[in-house]
């Protein structure tokens, strides 16, 4: 991976190799779901960090589907 790269994880999120204020190498990774950017030291993590963040976006679906099919109207709050 190259330097501002992005990367498509598991169609899930992606991953871009960055660089810190001490110009270590880090990897920002943003899940598709939640829509937020964090960061981590290795590739490797960053992947982890998708995964569990996909499983718990994967309960949160479940859960909205369970509800809209009890007859509640679910919307995304959007901060």
């Amino acid at each position: 991976m190259k330097q501002g790269e992005i990367q498509n994880y598991k169609n899930i999120g992606t991953i871009q190799m960055s660089k810190d204020e001490d110009g270590k190498t880090i990897y920002l990774y943003t899940h598709n779901f939640f829509n937020e950017t964090s960061d981590d030291n290795t590739i490797k993590a960053a992947k982890e960090m998708l995964d569990y963040y996909d499983e718990k976006a994967r309960k949160i679906r479940e859960a909205i589907y369970t509800l809209r099919g009890t007859g509640y109207k679910v919307f995304k709050e959007i901060a």
